[in-house]
């Protein structure tokens, strides 16, 4: 049998329910205060109401069918007592007996994907249908462009917390542990040593990940070694916990570390992103000179981000129950917080700061990716040859002095 077909007969036994068999209700009740009572109960409630029905299933089925196509031509009021999403008088839900028909009233949860479907009809209807009794005076572009980056943005909040364990991590292990150690040592081993205050970072960084996985392929350059490195290493870790190894959270951009690399780049990129798109959609020219913010001094105020938590609050301000018993979305209302929540004020992610925000390894020197890396980035110029004398004495020196520490 189809779902539909289940859904018919319980209705069925449901309407038989509601409909007939009052019965001796006092002593029903007194019943069921033993065992044996409440299976003699039991065995005379299924031979009264679920029996018969199951006897003739295929003629319930038949029967429940055709009144569902006669009543398509009518409104589909059938489909709509099915979803209870209206409020009914009538006997067989047992209204006769007292009960209170309003508990099978149904509304729908308030929810981004609710305020979606009211913005898809709204836009059907040209940008002019009527919401919760306010009319539309302009296309809602920016709400549309959340809608479709929610998955992301409530993830950028933690951006500030990511890349402060990740900088922790970084002080403590950064050219004091070898590569080969970073993937023997567990982090629960590392929370271990360092105490409970890196348990909250951890917690920050696995629901991070756990958020933003999937989407970090769209959100980060495919090309180049550090997504190259991401992709190899991407499936080993479906989730970050206490048994994953320290390497994957030591940011890089040649190993595992390109997990916490590229995470941390997806993150930025979500929320400059979507200041991006938020101009377009309000028709706004781009900042000049832009607004940046190095990663290692970001602040929750500088970022756009709507937390899972906060979504509810946020859409109960500008919601309220409809005539049909479910519920309006003041859509133009909703536009004009993310406007001034998510937009108004914010700064983007001076994304040149990454190339700071990386480990090295104990065990040798720079690597040639982070030479070529500064080559890139700054002016090369030849040294004068007494600056060069100067500067090959001194780090002879500090070579001296690490080899007598032991460093």
């Amino acid at each position: 049998r189809s779902v539909d077909d289940v859904a018919l007969v319980i209705h069925t036994v449901l309407g038989r329910v509601g409909a007939g068999g009052q019965g001796d209700r006092a002593g029903a009740v007194a019943q069921l205060g033993t065992a044996a009572g409440r299976r003699q109960w039991e065995t005379a409630f299924v031979a009264e109401f679920v029996t018969p029905v199951l006897d003739s299933v295929e003629t319930t089925v038949a029967e429940g069918t055709g009144l569902i196509v006669a009543d398509a031509a009518e409104g589909r009021r059938l489909f709509s007592l099915l979803a209870e999403r209206e409020v009914v008088l009538d006997p067989a839900f047992g209204t006769a007996s007292g009960a209170n028909s309003w508990l099978w009233g149904y509304r729908p949860m308030l929810s981004l994907p609710l305020v979606g479907q009211q913005l898809a009809t709204a836009e059907a209807a040209n940008g002019a249908g009527a919401v919760g009794g306010a009319a539309q005076p302009r296309p809602l572009r920016l709400l549309r462009e959340f809608l479709q980056r929610s998955d992301v943005l409530r993830a950028v909040h933690l951006l500030p917390k990511v890349v402060d364990f990740q900088q922790l991590l970084i002080r403590v292990f950064g050219e004091r542990i070898s590569r080969a150690d970073a993937r023997r040592m567990t982090i629960g081993e590392v929370l271990q040593l360092q105490g409970p205050a890196l348990q909250q970072q951890f917690a920050h960084t696995a629901e991070a990940w756990a958020q933003l996985r999937a989407h970090i392929p769209d959100l980060v350059p495919r090309i180049g070694a550090s997504y190259e490195a991401f992709l190899q290493h991407h499936g080993q870790v479906a989730e970050l916990n206490l048994q994953t190894p320290l390497v994957f959270f030591l940011p890089s951009e040649t190993d595992e570390g390109a997990i916490a690399h590229c995470l941390t780049r997806a993150l930025a990129t979500a929320h400059n992103d979507w200041l991006d798109a938020a101009d377009v959609a309000l028709g706004r020219e781009r900042p000049t000179p832009l607004t940046l913010v190095p990663l290692q001094q970001l602040c929750a105020h500088h970022l756009s981000s709507l937390p899972s938590n906060e979504i509810i609050p946020f859409l109960l301000r500008h919601a309220e129950p409809d005539a049909g018993g479910g519920v309006a979305v003041d859509l133009a209302a909703v536009e004009d917080d993310l406007v001034s929540f998510l937009v108004e004020g914010k700064a983007r992610v001076d994304m040149n700061s990454l190339s700071s925000q990386r480990v090295e390894y104990s065990g040798g020197s720079l690597s040639g990716a982070v030479l070529m890396s500064v080559r890139e980035r700054c002016e090369q110029r030849a040294l004068a040859p007494g600056s060069s004398a100067r500067l090959i004495a001194h780090l002879q020196a500090a070579n001296a002095l690490t080899d007598a520490l032991g460093v």
